[in-house]
């Protein structure tokens, strides 16, 4: 169970079954095809980083207001609701810093363990 403040994310891996109980708040949620995603992107993607987002895989949930993710997912939510000409392209943009970030930190600690 976690509990969210104003300006924090959570990141939840593919299957993971949530739920929220907002209190004098707004509840956003962004879903997104990972695998598509990465597909597109040819072998690279596909060998380096096939495991990385699997249910298997521990990655940090919650993500603070100001922190990399945070911030990028903050961003991420601002150019999705005011669809600015080519907030498709910032988005898918987000979307792949987002990962490096998770991708930097998922990494880190699976070197510490």
């Amino acid at each position: 169970s976690y509990t969210l403040h104003p300006g924090n994310s959570a990141f939840l891996s593919s299957g993971a079954v949530h739920g929220g109980i907002p209190k004098d708040c707004v509840y956003e949620c962004l879903v997104f095809d990972l695998n598509h995603l990465i597909k597109n992107y040819g072998g690279l993607f596909q060998q380096k980083y096939a495991g990385l987002f699997s249910p298997e895989t521990q990655i940090n949930v919650l993500y603070p207001a100001g922190t990399p993710c945070g911030q990028i997912i903050s961003d991420l939510f601002a150019a999705m609701k005011d669809k600015n000409n080519g907030y498709e392209f910032f988005t898918i943009g987000m979307l792949w810093q987002l990962l490096g970030w998770l991708c930097c930190y998922s990494l880190a600690a699976r070197r510490e363990q």
